[in-house]
């Protein structure tokens, strides 16, 4: 992990992570089989990662209409 204040020696621990959650322990073949598993997950890591900051947005965009939605009711005066 990294010193404190310094980010940018997190960038090394979190550069290839993908052993734990592609490899598995399978027995590849080639290094052509390694590239191409490679290849593939970090397409659908990268896909996964749009899938997500879309979902936040629509999370944070929701939640903005909502409150301000609640804002203007309260304002609203009750004759």
């Amino acid at each position: 992990m990294s010193r404190k204040g310094n980010c940018l020696d997190n960038s090394q621990w979190k550069t290839f992570l993908v052993k734990q959650e592609m490899y598995h322990g399978e027995a590849l073949c080639s290094f052509e089989e390694l590239k191409s598993k490679i290849e593939r997950y970090i397409d659908y890591y990268n896909k996964k990662v749009e899938a997500i900051v879309i979902e936040m947005k629509d999370f944070f965009y929701r939640n903005k209409i909502v409150n301000t939605q609640r804002r203007d009711v309260m304002l609203v005066k009750k004759p």
